[in-house]
């Protein structure tokens, strides 16, 4: 790994180091127990080699969850506290310095999602620093036969770590059929960055930040999967799996198969097979057989006059409203006036008030039996409690 400072910064490959890449599977025996949990991370590291395999003592080490949104782990839209906490005791445990960083997507407030999810509780309680890389210095750094990007702005305290481990969650993805290992690092970008890989072509956006930021170390939620409407308004999908590697292309191609997929369904992994030359059966599989966990949850399928759509409206975005107002954007006004937000089906609402008691922002009118779509963050909280199901989520997103 290459470091320069003095202008931009030049990566080397971290695929092309292997013929096989080691993945390994273990089963939770408990998914409901948070020390089962612990444990199956655990022999997940072990099979792997351990963690003084990867990191050292003196090491400053970075943890990237999947926290994209404001939703608790239990709705299979972000990473489990028990990832968190279990990496940052293994971290300390070798003599390392863990840092929690995470970027949340442009359209929500990182305060909020860091609240919600129980990452900045975990982190205040275990005196750790938590870093929002929306709003965090950066580095220009060019990409190596980039094609979507040719260089990208990433956080210093990415490039600067001397480890990365990557906590993704395994997940269907609307846009992307399939969200883990190599689409989590899409996250480092800082702020509206990210909105740059949808403008140029979101798969090969994501083949290209992997070529630049490595992971040391790959451990995937697979406790509560997502199906279906992906990434954050899918169903919840029990897998009962962890999943660890030191390769995120390998360890996608292994979690894809888990999935029910064959790994070319995957456009960023089939892009990643020829920018990286590697084949998807240059992966070991350790642990449990791969046919003994093996699953077939719902897939996401986009129309494509969506997904042009998406796209158009982020080069509108990102060419012309923000060169008249920099630093600017319209998706949080078009994600409030379209985009998928709970509701309430007044016809079943009983008006306990559960749900104005549960809202962290005060965003629903009980009597009126709305919600305040300006004031609302999508934590869906008060479709979970909900006694009666009277809210629903509703928008093109949804």
């Amino acid at each position: 790994m290459v470091r320069n400072y003095q202008q931009v910064i030049i990566y080397r490959y971290p695929y092309e180091q292997l013929m096989k890449h080691l993945v390994s599977i273990i089963k939770v025996s408990d998914p409901r127990d948070d020390g089962a949990v612990r444990q199956a991370i655990l022999n997940s590291i072990d099979l792997l080699g351990g963690m003084s395999s990867f990191v050292k003592s003196g090491d400053k080490v970075v943890l990237k969850p999947n926290l994209e949104a404001p939703r608790h782990s239990r709705t299979a839209a972000t990473t489990s506290m028990v990832f968190v906490e279990t990496l940052i005791e293994l971290t300390r445990q070798v003599g390392a310095d863990p840092i929690v960083a995470e970027g949340p997507f442009m359209n929500y407030d990182t305060k909020a999602v860091f609240k919600i999810t129980g990452v900045d509780e975990v982190c205040k309680r275990l005196g750790v620093d938590l870093v929002d890389l929306n709003d965090a210095e950066t580095v220009m750094v060019e990409v190596p036969r980039g094609k979507a990007h040719k260089r990208l702005r990433v956080p210093r305290i990415v490039m600067e770590a001397d480890r990365l481990v990557n906590l993704p969650k395994l997940k269907t993805h609307h846009l992307t059929t399939l969200t883990c290992a190599m689409k989590n690092l899409k996250g480092v970008l800082p702020g509206m960055d990210k909105q740059l890989s949808h403008v140029r072509g979101l798969h090969q956006a994501i083949v290209d930040i992997n070529k630049i930021v490595e992971s040391d170390l790959v451990i995937v939620d697979g406790v509560t999967a997502m199906e279906g409407m992906g990434p954050t308004f899918g169903d919840v999908f029990p897998l009962g799996l962890v999943i660890a590697g030191t390769n995120n292309l390998a360890v996608d191609t292994v979690c894809s198969r888990i999935m029910g997929l064959k790994p070319d369904d995957v456009e960023h992994l089939r892009i990643g097979y020829h920018d990286f030359s590697v084949e998807p059966d240059d992966v070991e599989i350790v642990g449990v057989p791969l046919s003994e966990v093996k699953s077939a949850p719902v897939i996401p399928r986009e129309k494509w006059t969506y997904t042009l759509a998406v796209q158009c409206a982020h080069f509108l975005d990102r060419y012309i409203y923000q060169t008249f107002r920099p630093g600017k954007s319209f998706f949080p006004t078009l994600s409030g006036l379209f985009g998928a937000h709970p509701r309430i089906d007044v016809s079943i609402c009983s008006g306990c008030g559960v749900c104005v008691k549960a809202c962290p922002v005060n965003a629903i009118d009980l009597p009126a039996k709305k919600i305040r779509a300006s004031r609302c963050i999508d934590c869906l909280v008060c479709s979970e409690l909900c006694p009666v199901r009277a809210v629903y989520v509703k928008g093109v997103s949804a």
